[in-house]
């Protein structure tokens, strides 16, 4: 069987041993991270100096443009369909 992309909600995906291995594996993979993860901006440069400092994951999330949000259905609930806002961006933990 041919590998798959492994997929992580945020308990998971917070963890840096599990990544790493996975990463050690060349298998490709999708992680959910906590808001307080901290983060680099997109980009080369991943060293700190004055200007250049990680954020959080949600500071990140809040700068993102309303068009980069997909509001998306994953279930039904018990009264009305399970709904929210998603958005995905490629980040480096800091």
């Amino acid at each position: 069987m041919p590998p798959g992309v492994a997929l992580m909600d945020p308990a998971y995906g917070n963890d840096s041993k599990l990544r790493a291995g996975i990463s050690e594996l060349a298998l490709a993979y999708v992680a959910g991270i906590q808001p307080t993860t901290m983060v680099w901006r997109p980009g080369t440069r991943l060293r700190r100096d004055e200007t250049h400092r990680p954020v959080s994951a949600k500071t990140l999330a809040l700068e993102l443009a309303t068009d980069a949000w997909q509001q998306i259905t994953w279930r039904d609930g018990s009264n009305t369909p399970l709904t929210s806002r998603f958005a995905r961006w490629r980040v480096r933990p800091a």
